[in-house]
């Protein structure tokens, strides 16, 4: 774990002196980009919350496939039927 955060500290130490090196017009091109980067994570759509209904059928749903029951409308029973 120490030498974890060693290598880290050493790293981003390594970093920011390359970030000095560079001149103004590559300072602000970087910039530009991670401030584009940020918009784009920032528009990622959140995770859906499930209700307490929809967590139930669900679980319901992943026991039956786990005890080896498949549910009527299961995509092989389809496939069979469609042949």
């Amino acid at each position: 774990m120490a030498l974890s955060f060693l290598c880290r500290l050493v790293r981003r130490t390594i970093e920011l002196l390359g970030v000095h090196r560079l001149s103004g017009i590559e300072k602000d091109v970087e910039i530009i980009v991670l401030r584009h980067q940020l918009t784009v994570l920032q528009r990622h759509t959140p995770r859906p919350r499930f209700t307490w209904a929809v967590r139930t059928v669900r679980g319901v749903v992943r026991s039956v496939r786990h005890l080896g029951m498949e549910p009527a409308g299961h995509r092989y029973t389809q496939i069979r039927v469609h042949r």
